[in-house]
Parts: C-alpha cells; structure tokens; sequence
C-alpha cells in the first residue's frame, strides 16, 4: 500500500499503473485492506475517463459499496467514492460528489484524498471554491503535490493567474510541459 501511496503521490501519470499495481497486489494477499480498495480506486479515478476499463469501473463502483456498507464513515473510502463519481464527467456524477466529497472533508479535515476529492469535485462549477479548498494545505511542509496541480487547475479554469504566483508553479516539474509532448498537453489542460 505505500508503494501505492507513493506512486499516487508522484503526481505522474506514467506513474498510475505502478500505483494500480500496488495497490492490486495488496488486495490479492489481503482482500480485506480497504486502505488498498480506497487507493485503488483512487488510482483508477486518476486516469483520464475514457482509458478506465468499464469492467474496473463497475468493479470499483460494487467494491466500495461493499466496504461503504460495513465501514461508512471511513474518511479514505468516502473520498475515493467522490473521486470515482468524478471519473465519469456529467452533472448528476459532480452533484453526488460533491456531496459525498463534503462528507469525507467532514470526516478527515487534514486528509490530503479527502481535500483533493472536496476540491476536484467543485472545480467545473466554483472553481475558485476549488482554489481556496486545494490551497488550504499548501503552506503546509510535505504537501501532496496533487493538490498542488488541482489547485493550479482550478485557478487556470477561474481564469485567475497570479502572476507572482506563476515562478513558484513553474519549479514544480510536475507543472512543466513533457518535452515530448505539444505545449497544449501540458498539465494546464
């Protein structure tokens, strides 16, 4: 699970099968670790929407029902349902998020997944809600640098740059274009 974590964490889509990988292995010896159901739903909900399996979709949507049911209030689980409603775009999806996402934030205040589901979940329709949920734990020392590419998300679809805070961005390399890649698939699209 922390390699899972880990992976997750590197903020890298290249890295996301890894973090699926980890987070498989640790559910086949241990079917019972909702701390790998959760991160792996998690790394499912990281990949852009039309790359996810249907047949790992439906799977994730059955699992985490089934630890919802036994485990309801568990912060990790809560945030990975928001997360997984937001991997499929359309309203009635972002509606339930946000609902649920609020939940999971309720839950676990400080919880890097629970504030990146709270923020990602209110990015097409209050993006500067967004910005002011992601930016909360920035300040904080070992920030979870998807919050950072979240907020900078945000901030691109409020149509507000700080220009000042433009230097800062662009030393995280996770923000600069891939040098194989056109500028337009950088991580501001």
């Amino acid at each position: 699970v922390a390699a899972g974590r880990q992976a997750l964490a590197a903020d890298l889509a290249e890295r996301i099968p890894e973090a699926l990988r980890a987070f498989r292995d640790a559910l086949a010896a241990d079917p019972t670790r909702l701390d790998a159901l959760a991160g792996w739903v998690t790394a499912l909900a990281s990949q852009p929407w039309e790359s996810i399996p249907p047949e790992d979709l439906t799977a994730a949507h059955e699992l985490l029902q089934w630890a919802r049911e036994r485990n309801p209030e568990r912060p990790e689980l809560v945030a990975a349902y928001a997360r997984i409603l937001l991997a499929v775009p359309g309203e009635k999806n972002r509606a339930e998020a946000l609902s649920v996402a609020w939940k999971a934030g309720a839950l676990a205040p400080r919880d890097p997944d629970a504030r990146l589901a709270l923020g990602l979940s209110r990015l097409h329709d209050d993006p500067m809600g967004a910005v002011r949920v992601l930016d909360a734990e920035l300040d904080r020392p070992g920030f979870d640098r998807r919050l950072l590419t979240a907020a900078a998300r945000a901030r691109w679809a409020a149509g507000d740059v700080d220009r000042r805070r433009v230097p800062r961005l662009l030393r995280v390399p996770r923000l600069l274009p891939h040098p194989r890649r056109a500028p337009a698939a950088s991580a501001w699209t």
